[in-house]
């Protein structure tokens, strides 16, 4: 999984999490589905070790203490049969 955190004005970093598993189920005709996802802090991975030590510690994700990120999605939206957005909790 990607992601890229912008730092106006200067650009942005960009990295990934190496170990995330989860589930997408869509039923577009009758505008319903879930999404669930789960994350492991540990394998943040943006190339630089120093920028992962300080996102792993407990300044950041504190994955020693809380080692899983967890997505569920509790509303879906659609637009005829395209899902357009998706609100949710993470945990």
């Amino acid at each position: 999984m990607a992601f890229a955190v912008s730092n106006f004005p200067i650009g942005s970093h960009e990295g990934r999490f190496d170990l995330t598993w989860g589930k997408i189920v869509l039923d577009p005709e009758r505008h319903s589905g879930s999404i669930e996802f789960v994350v492991d802090a540990a394998s943040v991975n943006t190339g630089w070790e120093l920028r992962d030590a300080f996102l792993k510690s407990d300044l950041m994700f504190d994955a020693q203490r809380y080692p899983s990120i967890r997505f569920r999605s509790t509303r879906l939206e659609f637009e005829g049969p395209r899902l357009v957005a998706v609100d949710g909790e993470m945990t």
